[in-house]
């Protein structure tokens, strides 16, 4: 398969071919210079139709009812400010190369009081300030072509992005039907570099556009890309004869985490837990995760929540309770071998037997204990739902001291 790193032509596309700058500080130089023209063009050189397509853009992200959004290549800001309107997420956080765009949509936000929503900072794409797994959802409309290093944007968009989480991308693409596809290189080649030139002052802008434009990979062979940087289900859908696409995928969500006994005691605030337990969890639907702990016994303990963290906790809590009831179980049995044996019987044996019952996982015990070659059913709790797990413990106890049935009995908390 083609590697990511060479998958990406409009890499060597850049705004001034003669300058010896990188191009991600000539995608920002160029940025600011037009910054204040940059709206109006948008709107006058796509003839309006950018705003629909951003509506369309918003809705796949509203899909998911996001509550923290990233906007990368946010400029200024007109995906934010559309998703704040639309969704009316907790928060939403734009982040661009070039700081004039930024001061625009500021002013932009302020102006429509949704400050308290958006924040717009400066920030790199291939080397964002933010933990691993904290927006829900990440757009970008229009950003990735001008990306210096493609795969390494989108992998970053990916590990911001919470596992299940969704990313939508905007890009411009190429219309493959007749007669669109012959206006379409024409428009783009002639008119609009034109037209942005006379508009925005700016000699080069308008000319890298349909450059990058013609080299960015697109359709099924973006989608690829996206695969390899760490999302799935990725699907492209041409707008308007193919003249942009809307992209969207999600990050995976199946993942194993094992936790040792030491992580599982921090979890549960230093409260004991005495066997190893093996955590995972997937989604079962869009946006709900089952989380299920497993001990190395095939004791089972699982919980169902559209917030994952709180599915985990939940989850690692029951484990929890059943461990503790079974240390309760296991002492109360001790306890009473101890007294059976200190009052004179003659134990040959005790088995004592782990039984869970229905749904919810309660583990109760069977003791059978053996006296003189006879067996005497000393407490079987009762039996309701369906034997999912049995696992036999069995005591030899008949050669213990009596100092150390002492010991054992006088050292029990029931």
């Amino acid at each position: 398969m083609q590697s990511v790193s060479s998958s990406n032509p409009a890499a060597k596309i850049v705004p001034d071919a003669a300058s010896n700058l990188s191009k991600k500080d000539q995608v920002a130089e160029m940025f600011n210079n037009i910054a204040g023209r940059y709206d109006f063009l948008n709107h006058f050189l796509s003839m309006g139709i950018d705003k629909g397509w951003r509506k369309k853009a918003i809705a796949e992200v509203a899909q998911i009812q996001p509550k923290s959004i990233l906007d990368v290549a946010t400029g200024t800001g007109d995906m934010a400010i559309a998703a704040a309107r639309k969704i009316q997420p907790q928060k939403i956080t734009g982040v661009d190369i070039a700081d004039q765009m930024l001061a625009v949509g500021r002013k932009k936000i302020a102006d429509k009081n949704l400050a308290g929503i958006i924040t717009l900072q400066t920030g790199d794409s291939e080397a964002m300030p933010f933990a691993t797994g904290e927006f829900d959802a990440v757009m970008c409309a229009y950003g990735v072509r001008n990306f210096e290093h493609l795969e390494a944007g989108l992998k970053e968009m990916s590990r911001v992005l919470r596992p299940g989480g969704k990313v939508v991308i905007l890009e411009f693409s190429h219309p493959i039907r007749f007669p669109v596809k012959q206006l379409y290189k024409f428009y783009f080649r002639y008119i609009l570099p034109t037209l942005g030139k006379i508009v925005s002052k700016h000699s080069k802008a308008y000319t890298y556009l349909p450059e990058s434009v013609m080299a960015f990979p697109e359709g099924k062979r973006f989608c690829e890309i996206l695969g390899e940087c760490g999302f799935k289900n990725a699907v492209a859908r041409p707008l308007t004869f193919g003249i942009t696409t809307l992209y969207t995928a999600n990050k995976s969500s199946s993942k194993n985490i094992n936790f040792s006994l030491s992580s599982l005691i921090d979890k549960l605030n230093n409260k004991e837990i005495f066997i190893d337990w093996t955590l995972s969890y997937k989604e079962v639907s869009n946006n709900v995760y089952k989380v299920e702990l497993i001990d190395k016994y095939g004791r089972q303990a699982s919980y169902v929540d559209s917030n994952l963290e709180n599915a985990i906790d939940t989850s690692i809590g029951y484990a929890f309770d059943i461990q503790k009831q079974l240390n309760k179980n296991w002492n109360k049995f001790l306890f009473d071998v101890c007294k059976l044996k200190l009052s004179g019987f003659n134990i040959i044996e005790a088995n004592y037997d782990e039984q869970i019952f229905g749904s919810w996982g309660i583990y109760l015990p069977d003791v059978k204990i053996i006296l003189d070659g006879r067996e005497s059913i000393i407490y079987t709790e009762n039996k309701q739902g369906n034997n999912l797990y049995s696992g036999r413990k069995t005591l030899k106890i008949a050669d213990l001291s009596y100092d150390q049935l002492k010991s054992m009995l006088t050292s029990m908390e029931i």
